[in-house]
C-alpha cells in the first residue's frame, strides 16, 4: 500500500516528475508520457486522504483492513476492454445485479439508474444499502406518494446515514416511484461480515416475494468482492445467477495505467460475470472523500476547480511543459480526462493538449 500522505487540501504545488529514465524495452511498450503520467498521478493521489487510507488506519481496526485486503485479493484477474452491450447481455441472463456505490458521488447513482433503464424489459426490484431496514415504512410512504422528498430526507438524515449523495438517491427514488418499482432498504448496524450475512438473507426474502423480478442492488464496493456478499447469498440460494458491476474502481484504474490500457474506455471485464464501468476518476473520488462533501453541494464547484487544476498540472508535467502557463478555466474537464486516461501516444497527447488552448 502506498503512503497516502497527510490529510491536506491541494496546495497547487506538487513534486512531480518531468523526466523518468526508462529501460528501452519499457519505452517500446508504453509511451514515455503514459509512464510519467502514471508516476505523477500517483504522487497527486497520494497527497489526498482518499478512502484507501481509512481502510488501513489503526483506529478502524483489523476487521476493516482484512475486509479491504480480501476485496483487493478478489479483484485482480486478467482485465480487458468490454462493451456496454456485452454487459447488458450478461445482465439480461441474471436474476440479480450487484452494482457498486461510492456513497458521496451522484455519478454512481446515475450509473445505477442507467443500468436499470437499459433492462426495463423485465420487472425490477431495487435494494439500497443507503437505507436501514427499520426505516422501510418511510420508503414505502414516499413510493406511495404520501410523503415528499424533503420529509424523506429528514428521516434519512435523522437516521445517521451521512456521506451519501442525497440528490443521487433522490433520482433513484423518483425513478422508482414513477414506475412503481419496489425499493427495499437493507442496511443494519453490524460488522461488515455480519452485514453481508444479513443482506444475503434479506435478498433471499425479497427474491422469494418477487420471483419473476430482476433485483438491482446498490451497495458499497467492498461488499461486492466474491468472498463477501455474493458468497453469502450463494450459501442461501445456490443456483442464483448474478452479475457484478463496479463503478470507477481505483484499483482497476491503476491496473489499466500499468498495462498501458485505455482508461477512458467505457468498461472492462474482470471475469465472465464481473465488470467495471470507467465512469469516475480516482482523483475526483479521493477529493470528494477527503472533503466529505457531495458534488451536489455548492462546494462541488470548488472541487471541480481543484480537480481540473491538478489534472492539468499532471498532464503538463508529464509532457515536459511549463506548468501553469495555460488558463484551464475554459477547458472542459471531459477533454482533459480523455487526454489523461486514453492510450494516445506522446505526439498525439501533445497535439491534442495544445489544440485545447488554440480553440479557447
Amino acid at each position: 500500500m502506498q503512503d497516502l500522505g497527510q490529510n491536506k487540501f491541494y496546495s497547487g504545488k506538487l513534486e512531480l516528475k518531468s523526466e523518468l529514465h526508462l529501460e528501452p524495452e519499457v519505452k517500446r511498450g508504453i509511451s514515455n508520457f503514459r509512464k510519467l503520467f502514471k508516476w505523477n498521478y500517483e504522487i497527486a493521489y497520494g497527497s489526498i486522504l482518499g478512502p484507501e487510507a481509512l481502510y488501513c488506519e489503526e483506529e478502524v481496526g483489523s476487521e476493516v483492513e482484512q475486509y479491504y485486503q480480501s476485496f483487493v485479493n478478489n479483484l485482480f484477474q486478467t482485465i480487458k476492454p468490454v462493451s456496454l452491450e456485452k454487459i447488458n447481455e450478461t445482465i439480461k441472463r441474471s436474476d440479480l445485479v450487484y452494482v457498486s456505490d461510492f456513497h458521496p458521488l451522484r455519478v454512481a447513482k446515475n450509473g445505477f439508474i442507467s443500468l436499470i433503464e437499459e433492462n426495463e424489459d423485465s420487472q425490477t426490484v431495487i435494494m439500497l444499502e443507503a437505507f436501514k431496514t427499520k426505516k422501510q415504512k418511510h420508503l414505502d410512504s414516499y413510493l406511495r406518494g404520501e410523503i415528499g422528498n424533503d420529509q424523506l430526507k429528514k428521516v434519512f438524515n435523522d437516521n445517521g446515514e451521512g456521506k451519501y449523495s442525497w440528490q443521487g438517491l433522490s433520482l433513484i427514488l423518483e425513478y422508482a416511484r414513477e414506475r412503481k418499482v419496489p425499493v427495499y432498504g437493507i442496511d443494519t448496524k453490524n460488522t461488515l461480515w455480519e452485514r453481508d450475512k444479513f443482506w444475503a438473507k434479506k435478498h433471499q426474502q425479497v427474491l422469494g416475494d418477487n420471483p419473476n423480478s430482476k433485483i438491482f442492488t446498490l451497495v458499497g464496493e467492498l461488499h461486492l468482492a466474491r468472498d463477501h456478499l455474493p458468497a453469502e447469498l450463494l450459501e442461501v440460494i445456490p443456483d442464483i445467477k448474478s452479475t457484478t458491476i463496479y463503478q470507477g474502481l481505483t484499483e482497476i484504474f491503476w491496473e489499466m495505467l500499468e498495462k498501458g490500457m485505455d482508461a477512458h474506455s467505457e468498461a472492462v471485464e474482470i471475469n465472465e460475470d464481473t465488470f467495471c464501468l470507467n465512469n469516475c476518476s480516482p482523483l475526483l473520488k479521493a477529493l470528494v472523500y477527503e472533503r466529505n462533501v457531495d458534488l451536489d453541494d455548492v462546494s462541488g464547484t470548488e472541487i471541480d476547480r481543484v480537480y481540473k487544476s491538478m489534472l492539468g498540472e499532471i498532464i503538463e508535467e508529464s509532457l515536459g511543459l511549463n506548468v501553469g502557463d495555460n488558463d484551464l478555466n475554459p477547458v472542459n474537464i471531459i477533454d482533459l480526462e480523455y487526454i489523461a486516461h486514453s492510450d494516445l501516444g506522446d505526439d498525439e497527447v501533445l497535439q491534442m493538449y495544445e489544440q485545447l488552448f488554440s480553440e479557447n
